[in-house]
């Protein structure tokens, strides 16, 4: 019985069409028979819960990646002063969050020893929404970070083309266009330099 199950199984694959193969959208949710082999059909779905799961953020998409370079390159100028990292995990108690940014003060760099996880809170944390985010999702991590010690956030939301800066003492400050002023860092970035790609 065991060896027809699988000869029922390599019919059934030999069978069905590339597409199938190929998109975890066709995964059927429910009393399927091809939930009984994950290995084969949710590499896709796998993969992409690694990634939230390490990170506490979704895929990033085109317009994130975009944004995220250029406000890593309009941060460049500051680099004598700070450290300035993208994508850098950060241990907040029993919790790790990944900002797309962080702004640090200046750290020496050692090639030979790197470091994967930071238990100091930056003084600056970049967050850019993405299109499957809530916006809610993003602030209640922001908070999070400003419980942790973090001086500033900004909340950069691609669609609106605006950053809105939080921060522990403030009402958030939402930046429309001209300069976005971080009272943390004295850090100082054109809007323009954001969203013109």
């Amino acid at each position: 019985m065991h060896g027809s199950s699988h000869a029922v199984l390599f019919l059934l694959l030999s069978c069905a069409p590339e597409s199938m193969m190929q998109s975890s959208r066709t995964i059927p949710k429910s009393g399927s028979f091809f939930r009984t082999y994950p290995s084969i059909f949710m590499d896709t779905v796998t993969e992409r819960s690694d990634y939230e799961r390490e990170r506490g953020k979704p895929l990033p998409s085109l317009n994130h990646g975009q944004i995220q370079f250029l406000i890593s390159g309009a941060l460049h100028s500051y680099r004598e002063k700070y450290t300035i990292a993208s994508e850098l995990t950060i241990e907040l108690g029993d919790r790790h969050v990944t900002p797309d940014v962080c702004v640090y003060p200046k750290m020496e760099v050692d090639y030979q020893r790197d470091v994967t996880r930071m238990t100091e809170p930056p003084l600056l944390a970049v967050e850019i929404v993405s299109p499957t985010q809530s916006t809610q999702d993003v602030v209640d991590k922001i908070n999070d970070m400003l419980d942790a010690g973090v001086e500033s956030c900004w909340l950069v939301q691609p669609a609106m083309e605006t950053v809105t800066i939080y921060t522990p003492d403030a009402k958030p400050h939402t930046v429309p266009e001209g300069t976005v002023e971080d009272p943390a860092t004295d850090i100082e970035v054109e809007i323009s330099a954001i969203f013109d790609a």
